[in-house]
């Protein structure tokens, strides 16, 4: 094989993740990963577990690499694209139309509220219906807690249909698991649950006059929904649920802590 080609290259990248994971030896992880990276890439592997470190070394460059991201990342992300993938003048431009975005949103204060408000819902459920708040249900706060955020409550933006906006929700909740196998390497994502997750806030966008105002048509090429998909709604879905996992068996965490 010739690892500098592009689909051989994801596809040893690919194979080295699973193995790696697959082994109980971290130290050999780590030397398998260096080895790895400098064979396909002739360049040194650091690797870096503070968070300061790694967050100055983002933002001294604008070039998240060409391996991980480039050909795993970005491939399983299909159709979005993602902030957190993509490198240079792209980068900048869609970095720019995400702050307009934000600007058009509520404050992080009634964010704060919204999430505190339906996260004792969940709980008062689930207390009611003696069960426990499995990964589904924390995957399911998170896109409505987001979903309001960004469209309100539903019922102006659907016509007092409080269902249909459910409905976005369990299908951007169904995506979510999709995408976060493709991500972890774990199997082919369906491409039909990604879609429909997509066609569902694009009637929400556009029944936004507020937001659709912003980018108009444009909403519709993957460059701008994604804007709305990747960080507010499947990030977070994939996310929180791993937070909330180290809190669970580590409660004396701090919020930060856990998310590290």
């Amino acid at each position: 094989w010739d690892c500098h080609r592009p689909l051989e290259r994801q596809i040893i990248i690919n194979l080295s993740i699973i193995a790696s994971r697959a082994s109980s030896e971290g130290e050999a992880k780590h030397w398998g990963r260096k080895l790895l990276f400098r064979l396909l890439r002739g360049q040194r592997f650091v690797n870096v577990t503070d968070l300061d470190l790694a967050m100055a070394v983002l933002r001294a460059s604008d070039a998240k690499g060409d391996c991980l991201e480039k050909y795993v990342a970005s491939p399983a992300w299909l159709p979005l694209i993602s902030l957190e993938s993509v490198d240079g003048p792209l980068y900048h431009e869609m970095i720019a139309d995400f702050h307009t975005l934000l600007k058009a949103l509520p404050s992080v204060a009634e964010l704060h509220a919204d999430a505190i408000l339906l996260a004792r819902e969940v709980a008062e459920r689930a207390v009611r219906e003696q069960r426990a708040v499995d990964a589904q249900a924390v995957a399911q706060l998170s896109a409505r807690v987001f979903l309001r955020h960004l469209f309100g409550s539903g019922k102006e933006q659907l016509a007092g249909d409080q269902e249909a906006f459910e409905r976005v929700a369990r299908l951007v909740v169904d995506a979510s698991w999709e995408w976060r196998k493709e991500i972890a390497v774990k199997g082919r994502a369906d491409p039909e649950t990604k879609q429909a997750a997509v066609e569902a806030v694009l009637e929400l966008l556009e029944a936004t006059p507020k937001l659709w105002n912003l980018f108009g048509q444009r909403w519709r090429e993957p460059r701008y929904y994604s804007l709305v998909l990747q960080p507010f709604l499947v990030s977070p879905c994939i996310n929180i649920g791993d937070i909330a996992v180290a809190m669970a068996r580590f409660p004396n965490l701090s919020v930060e802590d856990a998310v590290r």
